[in-house]
This record gives C-alpha cells, structure tokens and sequence, in this order.
C-alpha cells in the first residue's frame, strides 16, 4: 500500500508530532511503510529508518538511539 502525502510548511509543531505519532501507530498496526520525504531533523529522528539521497546518491543514515 502507498500513501503519498505531503505536509503544508505552516503546519505548527505540535500538529507536526501528531500526524507524525498516528502514521507510526498506523504503520506499525498494519505491517505497512510510509515513505516520508523531509528536511525536518525532528522528523527524522523519530523515524524507524532513514536514507538519505546526497547528490543523488542514496544512503543509509544509521539507526536513530
């Protein structure tokens, strides 16, 4: 299953978190993914797995603590 979405940049941080806390639950629930595309460090660090895509090149960013 594929989910694309995409957040407004206005979005304030706390609606940010929620969002973010009810797609892991979701996905975790299900067995399913979600493919996040961001800048956002915060974001990313609550994130199961992260690659990176440097120059084109992808990468795999080591598991968050």
């Amino acid at each position: 299953m594929t989910t694309p979405g995409d957040a407004p940049p206005s979005l304030v941080s706390h609606t940010t978190d929620r969002v973010q806390g009810l797609t892991r639950e979701s996905a975790h629930a299900h067995g399913a993914a979600f493919i996040i595309a961001t800048h956002d460090a915060r974001l990313t660090g609550r994130c199961d797995r992260v690659l990176n895509l440097p120059d084109g090149r992808l990468q795999c960013a080591p598991p968050p603590m």
